[in-house]
């Protein structure tokens, strides 16, 4: 199968089970955390007791879809951040040797690479405006 990860047995690796049972714990104290964090949101927005709801006066419904629009615009943003701090990386000649992907690629690390440090201060004010306003008590 084309791209496929080689196995431990056929890369020399010997299994640890140490590694793995500390991998599995950070993989679930994570998911634990983040559903805790989840529940606990939730449970404040459908209570109402949240300022930006009472402050609005909008409905429940209105404060999950902030909430919703709000973590999609952080997640854009974070994703963002990750493309740019790698094409940072890539030198523009290591880029496809296809001349349509070529181009493509080499528009994008320019768009990438082009004014990264404005971009990504501009990116941390936003981020932390944003939590700022939605944590407004």
């Amino acid at each position: 199968m084309a791209g496929a990860q080689p196995t431990p047995a056929e890369t020399g690796e010997r299994f640890d089970p140490v590694n793995y049972a500390v991998a599995a714990l950070q993989h679930t104290v994570g998911f634990l955390l983040t559903a805790a964090a989840i529940a606990l949101t939730l449970m404040g927005l459908l209570s109402g007791g949240s300022v930006v709801q009472q402050a609005m006066d909008i409905g429940t419904y209105g404060v999950l879809a902030l909430l919703v629009l709000s973590v999609t615009l952080v997640a854009y943003l974070e994703g963002l951040h990750a493309v740019v701090m790698m094409m940072l990386k890539v030198e523009v000649e290591t880029l496809a040797s296809d001349p349509n992907v070529s181009h493509a690629a080499k528009r994008a690390h320019a768009a990438a690479t082009g004014n990264a440090p404005s971009f990504l201060a501009g990116r941390q004010i936003l981020l932390t405006s944003l939590i700022f306003v939605l944590g407004y008590d």
